[in-house]
């Protein structure tokens, strides 16, 4: 079986990135997958629940409460 030509890890360090710095796809650093590729993969993810699954396999509290955000409104 052929190796992705990007790694999942790369991809999931390029999410983390992301989430952390909150910055536009674009502005990815280089050393990670391109942008093109981890926007896309992420909302697969999403759709398909694997992104909870990873949130939730990193521990508890992580994992955003079904149905909703878990960010507060102003105020």
């Amino acid at each position: 079986m052929l190796e992705p030509p990007n790694p999942r890890r790369a991809i999931i360090n390029a999410l983390a990135y992301w989430v952390r710095a909150g910055c536009a796809w674009r502005l990815l650093p280089h050393d990670v997958p391109p942008y093109q590729t981890v926007c896309h993969d992420w909302p697969q993810w999403r759709i398909e629940g694997r992104w909870e699954e990873m949130l939730a396999a990193c521990g508890p509290g992580n994992a955003p409460a079904r149905g909703g955000s878990r960010r507060r409104a102003p105020g």
